[in-house]
This record gives structure tokens, sequence and C-alpha cells, in this order.
């Protein structure tokens, strides 16, 4: 089973992984009150109960499948067979991996990978690292349990966060499994493993995803039990200390931070359907941006943070649209319907200037969005493909 790649990245990624203070079909939301670090539902952990991890890494296979290929801007997209490099102009595909693509590396040289396999009879996942100019991927040697899932590399690559469940699960199913998580960070070369919080309630789906300066986690964590309520939580990865953002009593699907780190974008549920939302990074100053006849599924911000990327679909389950917000305090416009927002991996990714988006038709295959334009131009050969990673 392929692990999900969470895109709620800030990447990169959520969500998860924002939605807010932006148009003029906005209307005003309460804000949620930023709370004290000891309001967080779960426990951050001691500080100094780093465990240091194998660093001997398993003899990579050769990757004789990747080339030498300098170039910035490629997509990297998953496909059944593996993680496939093609040009936005459809050219030049290639397949580099049997492996589950999580991303790109900040500088855009490295893949990272998370891919399932089977130890001593259990299933686990293996993370790797692929330079893109050629090479064997090399194994990232941390060691992982059963049950681990969610694996995001910091901005910065130097650490990588995920869930470890909080009970370790045996390799066969539970009639009534430990829904809480303890959240893990690793450096990236797989030492230093510790647990930043424990008890992370996993009911409906917790999230996590980096802040752009890479010193702290987000953690979408809902309770449980309906109506599977739960607060935003930011935690400090140098000293394990958590700071409430977004009320405990809201149901949160999605969360992405500004470039700045001034703004938080998420997408609140009521009553079922999402709606994006703008709040200062504390948690003040909330605005609802959402369309009260529709549902938001994702936002991301560009990385100039001027504009909020927003899928956007209507209350009946069917296709979303990209909904362009200018920030802040800028109008929303609806760019293209027919998207795809269901399923694993990021579904919004910008182009490393900015000017585009690209995102997963519904119909299939990746498609390019002009930022300030309209109409969707498909990227040939990828029909098949379910995740669109932007090389920065």
């Amino acid at each position: 089973m392929r692990p999900v790649p969470r895109a709620l990245a800030f990447p990169v990624a959520l969500c998860v992984a924002l939605s807010l203070a932006l148009g003029a079909c906005a209307s005003a939301g309460p804000a949620p009150a930023a709370a004290s670090p000891s309001s967080s539902t779960f426990a951050p952990a001691s500080a100094g109960s780093a465990t240091p991890t194998a660093t001997t890494a398993a003899t990579p296979s050769a990757n004789p499948s990747a080339t030498r290929n300098s170039a910035r801007g490629q997509f990297l997209l998953y496909e059944s067979s593996g993680a496939w490099i093609v040009e936005p102009d459809g050219t030049g595909k290639r397949k580099v991996s049997a492996g589950s693509p999580v991303g790109w590396s900040d500088d855009g040289s490295t893949i990272h990978l998370a891919t399932d396999s089977t130890k001593s009879g259990c299933q686990v996942t293996e993370l790797d690292d692929l330079s893109i100019d050629g090479g064997a991927e090399k194994v990232v040697p941390v060691s992982l349990k059963h049950g681990d899932w969610d694996f995001a590399w910091s901005p910065d690559d130097a650490r990588i966060a995920f869930f470890r469940p909080t009970v370790e699960r045996p390799c066969s199913p539970q009639a009534n499994p430990d829904s809480r998580m303890d959240l893990m960070v690793a450096d990236a070369d797989g030492t230093h493993q510790r647990k930043l919080a424990i008890g992370v309630p996993d009911g409906a789906g917790a999230t996590l995803a980096w802040t752009p300066d890479s010193r702290s986690i987000l953690v979408i964590q809902q309770d449980d039990d309906r109506p599977w309520k739960g607060p935003i939580v930011s935690i400090e990865v140098q000293n394990s200390s958590p700071t409430q953002i977004a009320a405990a009593s809201g149901s949160y699907v999605d969360a992405a931070v500004s470039p700045d780190e001034s703004h938080i974008a998420y997408v609140a549920t009521d009553g079922g359907f999402g709606a994006m939302h703008v709040a200062n990074i504390d948690g003040s100053g909330d605005r609802n941006l959402g369309d009260s006849a529709s549902a938001d599924h994702f936002v991301s911000w560009s990385p100039d943070g001027s504009l909020l990327a927003i899928l956007r679909g209507d209350r009946n389950d069917g296709p979303a649209h990209l909904v362009m917000a200018s920030f802040p305090g800028g109008s929303q416009r609806d760019l293209v319907g027919a998207l795809a927002w269901k399923g694993a991996g990021p579904k919004m990714s910008w182009s490393p200037d900015g000017a585009r988006v690209a995102g997963i038709a519904n119909a299939g295959g990746i498609v390019v969005v002009a930022a300030y334009g309209s109409g969707a131009v498909p990227v040939p050969g990828t029909t098949s493909a379910t995740d669109a990673f932007w090389q920065p």
C-alpha cells in the first residue's frame, strides 16, 4: 500500500494540509482566540529525550533510469509503477524510481521517497533520497515501526517529521486500534529520533505541516469521537513547546502558513462543509473567505504570499474549482473547474516563479493554470498521475 503524502504542504506538505481573509464574497467570521500552551489537548514530550538511531544505511539498489538533468521546474509525479519526472510541456518523461514520491528538497536537487515494504513480517515505510542528477537511491536509516506515517521533510531539509501510534500496533489488524499518535522528529540522516508531542488524537486523521522557517510544526488534531473537533497547534522543534492557534471547538482539514510567516490560511468545517479562513499567525483577526454555497478542500500560498489558491467544490461532492484570492483584501476569481480533490498527494502545486498553478484534472492528468488567467492546459502523458510536485 502506498503511503499518503500530505501536501498540507506548506510546500510542502499539506493537508494540510487554509483560507481566509480576502475576497469580496467573504463573510466575516469569529476570530479564534489564541490559547496558552497548557490548553493543548496533548502533552509536549520531555526535552532531552532524543534517541539516536543507527546511522549505517542499507545498500541502495542502482537506479539506471535516473538521467543527469540539472534543469529546474520539472514535475515529479506518482503513477502506479513509481515516481516519474516530466517537463511542463510533457516532454522528457522518464521513470526515476519504483518508490513513492513525497516531494522535492528545498533546492530541487533531490527527490524524497517514502515507500511501503515488509520487514520481519510487518509492513513499514522505507525512506529514501534520490539525486535528480543521477545516482543510486540513498536509504535514510531512521528506525521506523509498523504504523508510522505522514512523513514530511522540513523546508530546509534538515529534519523529518512523522506520526507514530502511541500504542504500538501489531502487524495484524486490530478490532479497536488505539487512535492516539505521537509526533516524532528525526534528523534528515535518520539520527536523533525523538518525540515532540504525545497523545495527538487521530480519530478523523491528524495532519502535520512545517512552518516555512523549519522551526515549528503545525498539527491539525481532531478528537476521536464526533463531532471530531480539536485545535490547530504549533509546536517548536527545539523545545517541544506548543502554542494553540485555532480554537479547540473547531474542525479543520487543511492549513498553511504564509511565506513571511505572518498569517495562517486554513479550512474550517461547519456542518460538514469547509470554508477557507485567513488569520494572523497567532490566530487573531480571523476572516472567513468561504462561500456559503460551496465547500473548500485545500488552500496553498503563492511563493511570494500575494495569492491564495483554493480548491472549492459544491456541496454535492462534485469536482472542485480552482479559485484564486489575492492577499491582503483582494477579490476572488474562479479560474477553472473539474479538478480532483480526493486521494493521496498534493492537489495544487505552484511554479517556482508563482505565475502558474498545477492541479489534477477530475478526468485524470496534470493541468496547468495561469495564476492571473483562466483555462487549464493539460500536461501530455500524465493521464495516470495522481500527484503533481512542481520542482522548486
